[in-house]
């Protein structure tokens, strides 16, 4: 198994992890805010003009889509609808467009929406997987999503097991 690491977009301290294995791999991203909205966050800072921390946000976007690129499992921050987000930006957590985008542009595989918002029933979030799902069919990407459930097991096998043949 190899382990790499990368640092969210969070305004405290959270690192996502990715896990390649002989049979696939995975990728859990706790508390992860869209690098899209992060202008927001260096905007009380006021250390970056608005071009710089655009192009920080592109660049910090683009080696998180190289970070996923492939990847057959992404557990993704999606504790928001977007209607939700708007007035939660800046708190580290992510929206279901933004969880779509960013599995699309990676091509990952399939996308577990997790960081269930405290306030949300089950019928809620079956709700936010239908509309993630539509907005997967609409990038046109082969993306498989669906709600974190509790209990739920993966199991990596998307390449094939080495074939062995017996000697009669």
């Amino acid at each position: 198994v190899q382990v790499r690491a990368k640092v969210m977009n969070h305004p405290g301290v959270c690192v996502g992890y990715r896990l390649d294995t002989s049979t696939g791999s995975i990728a859990f991203l706790p508390d992860a805010e869209p690098y899209d909205n992060f202008k927001l966050h260096a905007a009380h800072h006021r250390l970056l003009s608005p071009e710089q921390t655009r192009a920080r946000a592109e660049k910090g976007r683009g080696e998180l889509v190289e970070f996923l690129r492939g990847c057959d499992v992404l557990i993704l921050d999606a504790q928001y609808t977007d209607e939700e987000y708007r007035s939660h930006i800046g708190w580290g957590h992510g929206s279901l467009s933004t969880a779509v985008a960013l599995a699309a542009d990676a091509d990952v595989k399939k996308l577990i929406l997790f960081h269930h918002d405290p306030t949300h029933n089950d019928q809620t979030i079956d709700k936010m997987a239908s509309i993630a799902r539509l907005s997967a069919e609409h990038s046109g990407k082969s993306l498989e999503v669906q709600p974190a459930i509790e209990g739920i097991e993966i199991v990596l096998n998307s390449r094939p097991a080495p074939s062995h043949s017996r000697s009669r």
